[in-house]
């Protein structure tokens, strides 16, 4: 066998070896957004996890350094965190961390936007024990969300407000991050000629909408959605609202 064709292996075995503890990711760095690690990182510049478990502490509750410390690294293993090791007397490591560009759009930014709430919402109870529905959905049929919790996503919004507010926060911050990015490429008052109504089919709570219009507001905004998704959605200038039962 040529050295070309055992580095393909290789690849191949670390692939499937990684994809074997893929579950593993995503349940670390929940615990990373909920203990708020990304932030204070953020906010610290480069850190060690002593330093962050010394913050974390209180009088009546001590945070495990060491713990902290495997998370962080877990998390630099897969391009979340970057960090700078070091060996100190005793021979033990000491790593400092900081954020990557990616791990930035899991904090807050000067508008107070994020990923966070999206990324929570795909790791709550409800949304991830549905996944081990797909085989079942596939040979007998069905919704694996439904099977999961009884009844389809949008009726289980009106059960568990945590969720709901998961779900609309998660999906007016996504749509807040991207909408911003095109409005700033894409600066040109002319294509917009010719039109005066702007409908968006399935628009939430009107947050892209809503800053197109604010960029552009000789335009009038028309949001269709569900009945329950526009239920408590802000009201803003040169928008209206129609519902459909079915999208």
């Amino acid at each position: 066998m040529d050295f070309k064709t055992m580095g393909r292996i290789e690849e191949a075995f670390l692939l499937a070896n990684k994809l074997s503890a893929s579950s593993i990711l995503p349940m670390v760095l929940k615990s990373i957004l909920e203990l708020n690690l990304l932030e204070m990182i953020k906010n610290s510049g480069p850190v060690t996890s002593t330093e962050l478990a010394k913050q974390m502490s209180s009088d009546s509750q001590t945070a495990d350094a060491v713990s902290i410390d495997r998370m962080l690294f877990f998390l630099a293993c897969n391009s979340i965190l970057d960090c700078e090791a070091k060996v100190v007397t005793g021979g033990g490591v000491e790593r400092r961390y900081v954020l990557t560009p990616a791990a930035r759009f899991l904090t807050n930014g000067k508008d107070g936007v994020s990923l966070v709430p999206l990324f929570l919402m795909t790791v709550e109870a409800p949304f991830m024990e549905s996944w081990s529905q797909l085989k079942g959905a596939i040979l007998e049929g069905g919704i694996p969300f439904n099977l999961t919790n009884g009844m389809p996503f949008y009726e289980y919004h009106n059960k568990d407000s945590h969720f709901r507010n998961l779900f609309n926060t998660g999906m007016a911050n996504y749509s807040t991050t991207i909408t911003k990015k095109l409005l700033d490429s894409y600066n040109n008052y002319e294509s917009f000629d010719g039109i005066s109504v702007l409908v968006d089919v399935g628009g939430g709570n009107s947050t892209t909408l809503n800053m197109i219009i604010s960029k552009y507001p000789h335009l009038k905004g028309i949001n269709l959605d569900l009945e329950q998704v526009l239920r408590g959605t802000p009201s803003y200038p040169g928008l209206c609202y129609y519902l459909f039962h079915v999208i």
